[in-house]
């Protein structure tokens, strides 16, 4: 018979990888880090099982036509220890797990389908 911890049926990773997910966005929500209008969105979070990684998958978006996801994708490599500071003043964990920012192209698909369908109408 498998045990059932009732008041915790998600594994630490999983909870941790949430409130990574809510305080990156906040940050991300509540900063500039460029001069020019983009939309960073956190998609997914991964937290390795000894909480020592995380991995944060974003997507960037914008209106202009030549708006390029990877150069600011560089771009926010630069503030990787700052977004890391914050985090471990929100946290509450003993070691702040080390960040790796991954590129996630579902809203780029996701923009591309909705081009798509406004062109045939």
């Amino acid at each position: 018979k498998i045990k059932v911890n009732s008041r915790k049926p998600f594994k630490r990773c999983d909870r941790i990888a949430d409130q990574i997910k809510k305080i990156t966005s906040q940050i991300f929500l509540k900063e500039t880090f460029f001069e020019n209008f983009v939309m960073i969105s956190v998609s997914e979070v991964k937290v390795s099982d000894d909480l020592r990684n995380a991995d944060i998958f974003l997507s960037f978006y914008s209106e202009k036509n030549d708006f390029n996801a990877e150069d600011c994708f560089k771009h926010l490599f630069k503030y990787k220890s700052h977004i890391k500071y914050k985090l471990g003043n929100s946290l509450k964990l003993k070691y702040i797990p080390k960040i790796n920012f991954k590129f996630s192209d579902e809203y780029a698909y996701y923009d591309k389908i909705n081009r798509i369908l406004k062109n045939d109408e």
